[in-house]
């Protein structure tokens, strides 16, 4: 069963600061590859959620941190390991280089 996946604004925000990044430095190949990164990291993480390494826990709910396997850029996830009904909600996507900031449960 899959689980399904909602994107936090803060999350899309991120996300269409850095494609229009890539997408102003003229390569269209790290485009297309860091959006298809993005998808295959969805499908992954809905399949399989605890992927990601654990870094918070409130009883049966997790926060979860996941770098994309070929793209500097890593992802915050939070879901309900109890509610497999319940979305995993994406909350932050930044660059390795980036200060991040960690999301609370």
């Amino acid at each position: 069963m899959a689980w399904t996946i909602r994107r936090s604004a803060a999350f899309d925000a991120a996300v269409a600061a850095q494609l229009a990044y890539v997408e102003s430095q003229g390569r269209p190949d790290r485009l297309v590859r860091l959006r298809d990164e993005l998808a295959e990291f969805e499908v992954g993480i809905s399949t399989f959620p605890h992927m990601g390494r654990e870094r918070d826990r409130d009883g049966t709910r997790v926060l979860r941190k996941m770098g994309l396997p070929k793209a500097p850029f890593s992802v915050w996830y939070a879901y309900d390991e109890a509610e497999p009904d319940a979305p995993i909600t994406l909350l932050s996507f930044f660059h390795d280089r980036q200060r991040e900031r960690v999301p609370r449960l």
